[in-house]
């Protein structure tokens, strides 16, 4: 879904009292969702860098058709918006990241977005 269907595919389900539930969104599109609701530049390389099996940041995508990479909203998106925060408001290295998230609480991840 590109942002503009998901904003209006979420604000219908919250009209009908319905759970918002997950879809999943194409790397361009999640990358342009990031960069208009949080602000965040984020590349498609940096992306692969921060789900890789190496860094383990954020779960891997789901290949769709065998080869597309897509990722589920909101999962990967609320976990890229925490570690791009960390990143780029708090300028946190990526190890001192890991080890938050390992130890951190995700619902306390407001916290962080809120930067308290």
């Amino acid at each position: 879904m590109i942002p503009r269907q998901l904003l209006d595919h979420f604000a219908q389900k919250k009209d009908k009292g319905a759970p918002p539930g997950r879809v999943l969104m194409e790397t361009a599109d999640l990358i342009e969702m990031l960069e208009a609701v949080g602000g965040f530049k984020l590349t498609k390389r940096l992306l692969q860098t921060y789900s890789s099996p190496t860094l383990k940041l954020v779960p891997p995508p789901i290949q769709k058709n065998g080869h597309k990479a897509c990722y589920v909203f909101p999962d990967h998106f609320d976990r890229l918006c925490v570690i791009l925060t960390l990143r780029q408001g708090y300028h946190l290295p990526l190890k001192a990241i890991q080890q938050l998230l390992e130890h951190f609480p995700a619902e306390a991840n407001h916290l962080i977005m809120e930067r308290k």
